[in-house]
């Protein structure tokens, strides 16, 4: 069921970029990817500041950074 899989695995990058005790408040980013099984693609996962920038590898930015 890759659906689930692949909610499960957005549930976890939740957890992981929630790990600051400063909680939306912390300044200093917090990193997770998430790697697809059948390909080298990867989402890029950042949260600062209670936002969360979300990435994907395989396009270009759309703005430098």
């Amino acid at each position: 069921m890759p659906v689930l899989d692949f909610a499960w695995a957005l549930c976890d990058i939740v957890e992981h970029v929630d790990r600051d005790p400063a909680g939306s408040r912390a300044s200093r980013p917090q990193h997770a990817e998430l790697d697809f099984t059948e390909s080298t693609d990867r989402l890029l996962f950042e949260r600062r500041f209670g936002w969360v920038d979300i990435e994907a590898d395989w396009q270009e930015a759309d703005e430098p950074r």
